[in-house]
């Protein structure tokens, strides 16, 4: 099993290549979870070329 950075970025392909089941992706997780890191990673990934929001609770 994979953990840490290697499992973020592999989240983050699955999402800029659209290859999960739906087009919008919503992230859930614990505190300290990396969902800020996750978040941080594809915008530098995508850059402008995709619209992301960020809506923290």
């Amino acid at each position: 099993m994979r953990f840490g950075l290697e499992k973020i970025s592999e989240v983050i392909e699955k999402i800029y290549e659209k290859a999960l089941l739906y087009k919008d992706s919503v992230v859930i997780g614990d505190n300290a979870s990396g969902k800020t890191l996750l978040l941080k990673l594809f915008i530098e990934l995508a850059g402008s070329s995709e619209n992301v929001y960020f809506i923290a609770q």
